[in-house]
């Protein structure tokens, strides 16, 4: 007999942090450290337009 699959509710956050589109790298970085979280909802006039993760400001500051 298989474990039924729990929904994609039970686990995610119901109120994350986000971060507006015209912030800078840094302040992703900072708002990550604070909350120790690994990635954030970016958003422009309040939709949701990409994800940015810690590995993204990674590769980007390797780069520069």
């Amino acid at each position: 007999m298989s474990k039924p699959i729990p929904p994609v509710q039970k686990y995610m956050t119901s109120s994350p942090h986000a971060i507006g589109l015209e912030q800078t790298l840094h302040h992703a970085s900072e708002m990550m450290r604070q909350y120790g979280i690994r990635h954030l909802p970016v958003l422009h006039g309040g939709q949701l337009t990409g994800m940015i993760t810690e590995r993204d400001i990674a590769v980007i500051c390797g780069l520069a």
